[in-house]
């Protein structure tokens, strides 16, 4: 599963340009997570990846817990948004990306007969 979560500050004030806060939060991840800090100014914006079965909604959940911490308390949950589910959370019928579709035979064209 690949989740892109975002985070907000709480504060009404204008953050620094400084990448600590989302480097305190990325230590507070789970370990068995796999992430990336995309954006660490404004909005903090990171990507999760996890092969575990769980749902965005689930990792969005352990991510507002991990923002009660006093370290990171001033960011709140602002968006998280599921990138990509399990291999195996595709459709039985799903083709995958590189399937070429079945040989077929291109429709006839029938004239037009016109009457006079």
């Amino acid at each position: 599963m690949l989740v892109q979560l975002t985070m907000r500050r709480t504060a009404g004030h204008a953050p620094p340009n400084s990448p600590i806060d989302g480097i305190r939060i990325m230590a507070l991840l789970p370990r068995r997570w796999r992430a990336d800090l995309t954006q660490a100014t404004g909005d903090i914006i990171i990507r999760v990846q996890t092969d575990e079965d769980v749902t965005g909604a689930e990792i969005g959940a352990e991510m507002a817990e991990i923002l009660t911490n006093p370290e990171v308390s001033h960011w709140r949950l602002a968006a998280c948004r599921t990138l990509s589910g399990p291999p195996d959370a595709k459709p039985p019928d799903a083709k995958p990306p590189d399937a070429k579709p079945p040989d077929s035979k291109p429709p006839v064209q029938h004239e037009k007969e016109e009457h006079r």
